[in-house]
């Protein structure tokens, strides 16, 4: 069967490209729940569009439009405190979308485009969940021709990372939103082990997927790019790592965090993305791994509801 996508106004995939997305999304999944990412278009009903800047841009102004609408009825009802308490991750969101469209309205050096989105829905913490894996086809073409990369592998590499996201979302999903740094970290850190761990496309999207990493790293939005760093230091951990983030992506709590290490936690995050240096790499690493082995519970106040298969 050939590769499944929505697009509209012309936006398609070329030939190789829905060859190489077929042939990724079937290939045998080597961390668990999953036998092959196309499981996922039946686990959370997933829908794989082709966009471009201008569709996103109306897209993320629509969100802003419309961010208080859902949240002050939904704040209304029982999980009132729980909604409060993680304004943070809210409002991040909120904050990532206004970011969006000042970029896409007006692009400034040293932020990195968008080239890709998995979202449950725009507005998350609404009853109606429409999760969608977005490629923003304009953006990967000029990224591919800016980095000098193969087209087709960025479409590769940013599928697999997009449908990351939507793995650690499929599962155990009922909770809060993530904590947007360490998800990106494990979406990039999950694409490079899964291109890794894929012999029939590991040479061909690789290299590529590995500078597209190391790139986001000292770009606006902060802590992107560490994913590299988790997969140069994972080692003989990497499935359980991604495995266990696949367990607690939507239960981690920042001030459990907090209460188990203070400050350090955030400090070690924040002296990375000040200064990319191999010592405080390593420092953020131990945290991470640290935030991993916390004994998490399922929430008993979730804010955001479950998708997919029970």
């Amino acid at each position: 069967m050939a590769f499944e996508y929505n697009s509209d106004d012309g936006r398609t995939l070329t030939k190789s490209q829905e060859e190489l997305l077929e042939t990724i999304e079937n290939l045998p999944f080597p961390f668990g729940g999953i036998s092959k990412l196309k499981d996922l278009r039946t686990r959370i009903k997933l829908d794989v569009h082709i966009t471009d800047r201008e569709e996103m841009l109306d897209a993320w102004k629509h969100y802003i439009e419309h961010f208080y609408d859902p949240q002050n009825a939904f704040r209304k009802e029982e999980h009132f405190k729980a909604c409060n308490d993680h304004q943070g991750e809210i409002g991040f969101r909120r904050d990532f979308a206004k970011d969006q469209i000042r970029e896409l309205t007006n692009p400034r050096d040293g932020y990195l485009p968008l080239l890709g989105l998995y979202s449950r829905s725009f507005n998350w913490w609404t009853k109606k969940q429409i999760p969608k894996v977005a490629l923003i086809k304009d953006s990967i073409a000029d990224y591919a021709s800016r980095s000098k990369a193969d087209e087709d592998n960025v479409f590769g590499f940013v599928f697999i990372q997009e449908m990351m996201h939507a793995y650690f979302d499929a599962f155990n999903s009922e909770g809060y939103p993530s904590m947007e740094p360490l998800e990106e970290a494990f979406a990039e850190f999950a694409m490079l082990s899964f291109v890794s761990k894929s012999p029939s496309i590991r040479s061909k999207l690789f290299i590529d997927a590995k500078d597209y990493v190391i790139s986001r790293i000292g770009k606006e939005p902060r802590g992107y790019g560490f994913g590299f760093e988790l997969f140069e230091r994972a080692g003989v951990d990497t499935e359980w790592m991604i495995q266990r983030y696949r367990e607690i992506s939507n239960w981690t709590v920042p001030l459990d965090i907090k209460y188990k290490y203070g400050n350090k936690y955030l400090d070690s995050q924040r002296n990375y993305c000040l200064d990319y240096s191999e010592e405080n790499a390593d420092n953020y690493f131990e945290y991470v791994m640290g935030v991993l082995k916390i004994d998490w519970k399922r929430p008993i106040d979730p804010i955001q509801p479950a998708i997919g298969e029970p």
